[in-house]
């Protein structure tokens, strides 16, 4: 007698088995959303995400007073908000009749599925891991870094751009209507060869890090890069004649993100970070993002947090598919709190 496969229960065993651990898994495409797991923000839907802006307007921020002293009413920034278009993802969950029928009894097709469930992970990490640095040539992924902070070489303010609805950059801060949403950018175009990078006597990183606390009264949480800027970060501290360990942040450490302390930022090695001409900078140049993440949120939709539908045949295919959804959008609610380094020139003798 043939073995006759439920479906739905199929379904509802990856929903509950299989689905719980890839939204775990999810978190772990990078360091960034590795520390934003347990402080994803929820929208629930609408045309647009609609995020308030943190920064206190000029002149704001109260006031002290005595007595009958009037208040000052007026209204210094008419922008309240910054607005966002939330992007969609699937990944695509496959068994072809050839699979289907080469499987009998159930503990066969609990193997298959699993096995199904546990590529669709990795490809869903993948997916969503890659585009946090999507710098908008794919406008139907999520905003990344690249876009968000985007850097442009020879200048030290960034280009003109709307970001959140919001138009800056062009100019210095100063001279820019919206200058208080512009991140901070350094397009120097430094090298990592003959100590011109960070083991100069005022690096590149300490300068943007004094340039944010300076402008936002925050520092930066995390910094990212990719390897070759990473490792002459780790190579000019090896210099020193008492280096002995250098300090990691430990829950990073642990879910495997290779980092090292930079002041009270984690720096982490991403190789998932721009470099070179499959990222559209120059070749073996890499950006320097330092990033405070409590001015950056990742929105979803709880209908579509990694939300897997049941099993379905196309009608043009021996097959049977389910699909893995996720909405959602990363959203700054203050620019200037985080920055870019951009168009750092690494030598080959760091990364190979």
């Amino acid at each position: 007698m043939a073995y006759t496969i439920n479906w739905d229960m199929v379904s509802a065993l990856a929903r509950n088995k299989h689905v719980p651990k890839l939204k775990d898994n999810f978190f772990l495409s990078n360091a960034l959303f590795y520390r934003w797991k347990g402080r994803v923000r929820d929208w629930t839907g609408g045309p647009t995400i609609v995020v308030p802006l943190s920064f206190a307007p000029e002149g704001g921020g109260g006031a002290w007073y005595s007595g009958t002293d009037k208040f000052d009413t007026s209204v210094r920034n008419p922008i309240k908000a910054a607005q966002y278009f939330p992007k969609n993802a699937q990944v695509t969950v496959a068994i072809d009749s050839d699979e289907e029928l080469a499987v009998t009894g159930p503990e066969a097709v609990l193997n298959l599925v699993a096995q199904k469930m546990r590529i669709a992970e990795r490809t869903a990490v993948d997916l969503i891991g890659t585009n946090l640095y999507n710098d908008g040539s794919n406008p139907k992924a999520i905003t990344g870094l690249m876009y968000a902070l985007k850097g442009t070489g020879g200048q030290a303010f960034p280009a003109a751009q709307t970001y959140g609805g919001i138009l800056s950059g062009g100019s210095l801060p100063a001279t820019d209507p919206n200058g208080w949403w512009q991140h901070n950018q350094d397009g120097t175009g430094y090298t990592t060869a003959g100590s011109a990078f960070m083991a100069a006597g005022e690096n590149p990183v300490s300068k943007m890090w004094g340039k944010i606390a300076l402008r936002s009264g925050e520092q930066p949480t995390i910094i990212l890069s990719n390897w070759g800027c990473w490792s002459d970060f780790h190579n000019s501290m090896a210099k020193n004649e008492r280096y002995d360990r250098p300090q990691q942040q430990s829950d990073l450490a642990k879910a495997g993100f290779r980092n090292l302390m930079y002041r009270s930022a984690p720096w982490v090695a991403d190789e998932r970070a721009p470099r070179g001409a499959s990222s559209g900078l120059a070749a073996d140049t890499e950006n320097v993002y330092l990033i405070d993440e409590n001015s950056l949120g990742l929105w979803v939709h709880p209908r579509r947090n990694m939300e897997m539908e049941d099993w379905r045949k196309p009608i043009d295919q021996d097959a049977r598919v389910a699909y893995v959804f996720w909405r959602g959008e990363l959203c700054f609610d203050e620019r200037r709190s985080s920055g870019v380094i951009v168009n750092v020139l690494t030598t080959s003798a760091l990364t190979g």
